[in-house]
């Protein structure tokens, strides 16, 4: 789960997630299957998977890995969690093209980002995240696939 949108990445944007693939692979031993689970938008079943999800989400910038974190949106006060605002940012285009489709969003990263970060473990924040958002936008009615592109 790299970056929120609902539109095809932008040529820059597949270049730094070409690189994070080429990085995180090796460094999670993530199977070609893990990728392929990944590219059908479904979570990784091995813990290898969900290490390359964490990986990959902190190579496209959505975790903070760094301290003090503003924690002033959503509880965040340990490294390699979900950082809302960073979630905010990448999406800012979608909400000048469609308002209601971020906030509804934007709902349900705040909710999940909440819910993921309560994990200890790098890879336990990003299975739980993706599990999440996929849960809430079948809540909502909206297509999970809108808003993840890797």
């Amino acid at each position: 789960m790299a970056i929120y949108s609902n539109a095809e990445p932008t040529p820059e944007q597949m270049e730094k997630i070409t690189k994070a693939v080429e990085v995180c692979k090796p460094q999670t031993g993530a199977t070609d299957a893990d990728i392929s689970s990944l590219m059908k938008h479904e979570m990784p079943e091995t813990k290898t998977g969900q290490c390359f999800v964490a990986c990959m989400n902190k190579q496209c910038g959505i975790v903070s890995n760094h301290s003090p974190i503003n924690n002033t949106t959503i509880n965040m006060s340990a490294d390699n969690k979900i950082d809302v605002a960073k979630i905010k940012e990448m999406a800012a285009p979608l909400k000048e093209k469609d308002a209601e489709k971020y906030e509804k969003g934007m709902k349900m990263v705040e909710t999940c980002a909440a819910e993921a970060n309560s994990e200890a473990d790098e890879c336990d924040v990003a299975k739980k995240m993706m599990e999440c958002c996929k849960k809430e936008a079948a809540a909502m009615g909206i297509s999970f696939k809108e808003f993840v592109k890797h």
